[in-house]
């Protein structure tokens, strides 16, 4: 019987818990950003055949399981995200301080887009005595406007 991306996915994050992995330890061991191999493993980047290799010894898939890391991604997120609480938040922070985002983009760099298919993601943890807060890194190329 074929498999999906998706069945992929479900190999990998069962096989992260059960071998008790951390997505930074993997990245490492691939050689690439902690957004990147998330996403990737997630079925929503794609990897080199390098990489997806030795994704394959570290969460025990076959040669076709492998194959499916190094194709094009399903690029829409998964349904069960749309009423995520993490997920809802992030789309508030664009809606109330998108306009306050791009003022400060275009006041340092001028007008321009951003390549997401080079993006990097990264988190922090910041404690206080108080509260913990979360940094959300997101490193990417800046296009500037042609004129």
């Amino acid at each position: 019987m074929p498999i999906s991306r998706n069945d992929v996915t479900e190999k990998i994050i069962t096989a992260k818990a059960s071998k008790k992995l951390e997505w930074a330890d993997i990245a490492l061991q691939i050689g690439a950003n902690k957004g990147k191999t998330v996403a990737g493993c997630l079925g929503q980047a794609i990897f080199p055949t390098k990489q997806a290799e030795m994704l394959a010894r570290i969460f025990d898939l076959n040669e076709e399981e492998t194959k499916l890391l190094t194709l094009p991604p399903d690029l829409t997120s998964p349904h069960t995200l749309k009423n995520d609480a993490l997920i809802a938040s992030l789309h508030e922070i664009i809606d109330r301080y998108g306009s306050a985002i791009k003022e400060m983009v275009n006041d340092s760099l001028g007008e321009g887009t951003l390549r997401v298919h080079d993006l990097n993601i990264d988190t922090h943890l910041n404690t206080d005595q108080l509260s913990q807060y979360v940094q959300i890194i997101l490193d990417t190329k800046f296009l500037p406007k042609e004129s």
